[in-house]
């Protein structure tokens, strides 16, 4: 059960939680078992300006 601190918006964990809110929970198939995770915090990274 070890917290999963970042997901990349085009990671495939991310599909399962695109449009959910923070407290929401989703499920994800993983090979071995179906998983089930929620949402606590969204944050929204802005590209850098060089």
């Amino acid at each position: 059960n070890d917290p999963i601190l970042i997901i990349s918006a085009f990671s495939p964990l991310a599909s399962g939680a695109i449009g959910l809110q923070t407290g929401e929970s989703f499920e994800v198939e993983t090979p071995s078992k179906l998983r089930t995770y929620e949402i606590v915090s969204i944050w929204e990274s802005l590209p850098n300006k060089c």
